[in-house]
């Protein structure tokens, strides 16, 4: 039968960002490292990050000259071993030389794993400018740091800046986003922090469609009627055959709404998806005989089912999601 699905709320998460200071604001979530000499480092945090979103940064300055590669890095950034993992920042130097970024592996302990090393490239001093690399959390990795790396010695005064952090899950590098991102799409994005602000994950949630047309929704009642037992009294006389009709009792069961396209499916199927969802199914016709399917009607997902996307066979609605409901009034 045709309907119209309506979900509410009209979001679901689309992103999450993975380092818990994305903006720079912690010291204790960001580090120096070195090699060929200590270069004497400190670490501040600094204001007016200048073009960018953000107005603080960790500056990590090396008072004395280094022979080897220096490095500052965000430490906040839990991993799972075996994800692949997409990270980037922004950073500057001081001085003029080639640098990459770097993302470090570490376990429970905070023993180092392994690490990956991005492109190197001559780059100005001064210049702030955006890294990115994608590789695989190792085994035992629970943590990671990324970083900006001069990857050649440098003279004394070297300093390193770093901030606007993302780490995602995937290959696909996005736009850098935090907790206190601005609203500023059409329909407007919904940005927050997974725990305390500037000390946890960030969530972008993203607008879906609010009407998802499915070709055909199968089963939404058992399609049958079924009679009372119980014999009504007019004028208080029992009379056999006044009985109540009303429709089949099973008002929680497993719909499955058909879509033409992926594209409508996987914004239902997202949709669909989200925590404590409730959705309203309007109806515009019925089999012959089951006019009283023909309406309005509001539901919420069963909380011990899961809805399920499956493409079957090519034809129109092959797009199928199995959604296990219960009928409420809200």
């Amino acid at each position: 039968m045709d309907a119209t699905i309506t979900c509410h709320p009209f979001t679901f998460e689309a992103r999450r960002n993975l380092c818990e200071d994305p903006a720079a604001i912690n010291a204790a979530n960001y580090n120096y490292s070195s090699s060929g000499g200590a270069g004497s480092p400190a670490l501040s945090m600094l204001n007016s990050a200048a073009g960018l979103n953000v107005v603080t940064y960790a500056n990590v300055t090396f008072t004395t000259a280094t022979s080897g590669w220096a490095a500052a890095s965000c430490d906040a950034i839990r991993v799972e071993a075996g994800t692949q993992y997409t990270m980037s920042l922004y950073g500057f130097q001081s001085l003029a030389g080639t640098s990459c970024i770097r993302i470090g592996w570490y376990d429970a302990s905070g023993t180092f794993l392994s690490e990956y090393l991005g492109p190197v490239a001559n780059r100005a001093a001064g210049v702030w400018t955006r890294l990115s690399g994608t590789a695989v959390a190792p085994a035992g990795a629970v943590t990671a740091w990324v970083g900006y790396r001069m990857t050649a010695g440098s003279a004394a005064g070297l300093r390193i800046g770093i901030t606007q952090v993302l780490a995602e899950d995937g290959a696909v590098l996005g736009d850098w986003f935090y907790g206190d991102t601005p609203d500023t799409s059409t329909p407007p994005a919904e940005y927050s922090w997974a725990r305390a602000r500037n000390n946890s994950a960030s969530v972008k949630r993203t607008p879906s469609s609010s009407d998802l047309i499915a070709t055909k929704v199968e089963g939404p009642w058992q399609q049958e009627f079924e009679s009372s037992n119980q014999v009504h009294r007019y004028m208080d006389q029992p009379s056999s055959s006044l009985v109540t009709v009303r429709p089949g009792s099973g008002r929680a069961g497993t719909m499955v709404a058909r879509f033409d396209n992926h594209v409508d499916a996987n914004d239902a199927f997202r949709s669909l998806g989200y925590p404590h969802l409730w959705f309203e199914l309007t109806t515009t016709d019925a089999p012959v005989g089951l006019d009283w399917l023909v309406g309005l009607y509001q539901f919420i997902i069963s909380p011990d089912g899961r809805v399920a996307l499956d493409q079957q066979e090519p034809f129109n609605g092959a797009w199928a999601i199995t959604i296990p409901w219960t009928e409420v009034n809200l």
